[in-house]
């Protein structure tokens, strides 16, 4: 039996659908603008909230006894949206972020971050 015609690989298929989907993107992009797009792709992954990980993170580094890591390192908490806070003189602020150290967190539940306090930033 005669073949005519030509082959088409399986990479070559891949390769089309992912151009395709790139195009579509490149598309919706610009049509309704990168911010708007951005906005509605970072909310399957739960926006910028990283309050647990923070707390995962100050929570290792005293079972690690990293005292660099809680006593000193500052640490960026992003809640995601406007919560009440205490700010650096000690007055009460809307923020969506708050800085300082774990020892910080640990010594001071009003900064919004529920963290054990160590014994190693004695």
């Amino acid at each position: 039996m005669e073949k005519r015609g030509q082959d088409i690989s399986l990479t070559t298929i891949l390769l089309m659908v992912l151009g395709v989907v790139v195009i579509v993107l490149l598309i919706w992009g610009f049509s309704s603008g990168w911010s708007n797009m951005w906005n509605k792709v970072t909310g399957f992954g739960g926006g910028k909230s990283n309050v647990d990980v923070v707390k995962q993170s100050c929570d290792l580094a005293c079972q690690g006894n990293q005292k660099d890591a809680f006593c000193v390192k500052k640490w960026t908490v992003e809640f995601g949206e406007n919560r009440e806070t205490l700010n650096s003189t000690g007055g009460h602020v809307n923020a969506t972020s708050i800085t300082g150290t774990c020892n910080d967190f640990a010594k001071n539940s009003t900064y919004g971050v529920s963290i054990s306090p160590c014994p190693i930033c004695a």
